[in-house]
């Protein structure tokens, strides 16, 4: 009876893995599409084990906002400016005590 459980309990893990890849590849493809989302990949590459005659072929893909130069700048800003923000509010909080 367990083992039937745990084949139960394996294809459910399995549904549920293959859902979850299937929307966050949903989401990637939008997100592509609107182009705020650029995929960089570099050509694939032929690498041999040194011990084996085993060839891999191996390929740099790296997920990058489109505007992220931007984005890391207005998040500097942000900091800055709340930090001015903390600065006049505790003049105002000083003032009162």
């Amino acid at each position: 009876m367990s083992y039937n459980i745990q084949i139960l309990a394996k294809e459910l893990a399995r549904v549920q893995n293959k859902q979850i890849d299937e929307s966050i590849l949903g989401q990637l493809n939008d997100l592509i599409s609107r182009g705020l989302l650029v995929v960089e990949q570099k050509s694939p590459v032929l690498v041999q084990d040194s011990g084996s005659s085993q060839i891999r072929i191996t390929t740099f893909i790296r997920l990058k906002l489109k505007d992220q130069e931007y984005i890391e700048k207005l998040e500097l800003e942000n900091k800055e400016l709340k930090k001015d923000v903390d600065a006049i509010k505790s003049l105002f909080t000083n003032k009162e005590d």
